[in-house]
């Protein structure tokens, strides 16, 4: 019943539904202030931004959303999107160098695309990051970034910047107009950099998130989702409440998970306040009382074993092989070169492109 009115109000009278709703909308807006974002002077500023641009973002995400979702819930997030867009213009109107960070927080993920389809070298990732952000900065001083229109959302205008960035500075290598200046990796790292850049261009993404679907097959559906949302959330990963809803929260946790790591602020958390503030939400699924260290003990396994198993899949892709829970001889051997620190940097690197494939394409 209340989803109908939210809906009559959103498509009549959005000034209502605006008013309705304004303590959540406050709330997502003090989490910027409370970061550091925006200060105290800006509220006013933000909430008639909010009042000019939510009605149309939030009518967007309704007709976005194939599944029923709250108009609240889809509120929480259309704030969010309006707070970024004022923080966009803030940082470009004082040319600050943090919109680049902002936007290039992923950079590598969406590189290795490239060495996924043998386009580019895993070595000469780093170089590429490089001279995108390199020339993203030179574009920032020269005002070139303030050219999108201004009733658009500056993320789509940056993200396709950013694509042709990484086009032409991948064309530049492969026709050799580039110069390399980077060490040589050792040799006994070269034989780590191979075995992920080689696994990873065996197989095309979308028979990796073929894998993974099986993967998942083995876990029960609580861990399931758990890890799902663990996934979504360290690989900063678009959340929505399909996301949230099987946790099996009430629906103010529900929202309240949504607007914590949905956020922008959410980039910026350490690695130890994620699984502290993602433990508090997992506790009240579970019914438990358990620190967040087991939590992340628990993820690092679960995802130590997806890694293993994709990798060991790989090798034996012309065969019919069994997914099973318990590990083989070979991936005991896989899962061992993982207590390497640069090998399991690599590792990850290489299992975000395949989640962020996965959870994108869904």
């Amino acid at each position: 019943m209340a989803q109908t009115q939210d809906i009559e109000l959103l498509m009549n009278s959005p000034e209502e539904l605006i008013a309705k709703y304004g303590h959540l909308i406050d709330k997502v807006v003090l989490q910027y202030i409370d970061h550091g974002i925006f200060m105290d002077s800006d509220y006013e500023a933000v909430r008639i931004e909010i009042d000019r641009r939510l009605p149309d973002q939030i009518k967007y995400l309704v007709r976005k959303e194939e599944n029923e979702v709250y108009v609240k819930t889809l509120l929480v997030k259309a704030t969010q999107t309006v707070c970024n867009y004022f923080e966009d213009r803030l940082l470009l109107a004082n040319k600050d160098s943090e919109i680049i960070l902002k936007y290039t927080n992923r950079l590598h993920y969406h590189i290795n695309r490239y060495v996924s389809r043998n386009l580019l070298k895993y070595s000469d990732v780093d170089d590429v990051a490089q001279t995108v952000r390199e020339k993203l900065l030179i574009k920032l001083q020269k005002g070139q970034l303030e050219q999108f229109k201004g009733d658009s959302l500056f993320s789509t205008f940056i993200y396709r910047v950013i694509d042709n960035l990484v086009k032409d500075a991948v064309k530049s290598r492969n026709t050799g107009k580039a110069k390399l200046d980077r060490a040589e990796i050792k040799q006994d790292k070269a034989d780590n950099v191979s075995l992920f850049s080689k696994v990873s261009n065996k197989l095309e993404l979308e028979k990796l998130s073929t894998l993974y679907v099986r993967l998942l097959g083995l876990l029960k559906e609580s861990d399931k989702v758990k890890l799902s949302l663990c996934f979504k959330i360290l690989y900063h990963l678009e959340l929505s409440i399909d996301d949230v809803a099987p946790l099996g929260l009430a629906e103010e946790d529900q929202l309240e998970l949504l607007s914590v790591f949905g956020s922008r602020q959410a980039k910026d958390l350490k690695e130890s306040e994620i699984w502290e503030r993602l433990n508090v939400f997992i506790n009240k699924a579970e019914n438990k009382l358990t620190s967040a260290g087991n939590l992340w003990k628990w993820f690092v396994r679960q995802r130590n074993r997806v890694i293993v198993k994709l990798l060991y899949l790989h090798f034996v892709t012309d065969k019919q092989v069994p997914v099973i829970k318990k590990m083989t001889e070979k991936e005991e051997f896989i899962l061992s070169k993982l207590a390497d620190r640069q090998v399991s940097k690599l590792a990850d690197e290489w299992l975000c492109a395949v989640m962020v494939h996965f959870y994108q394409r869904k």
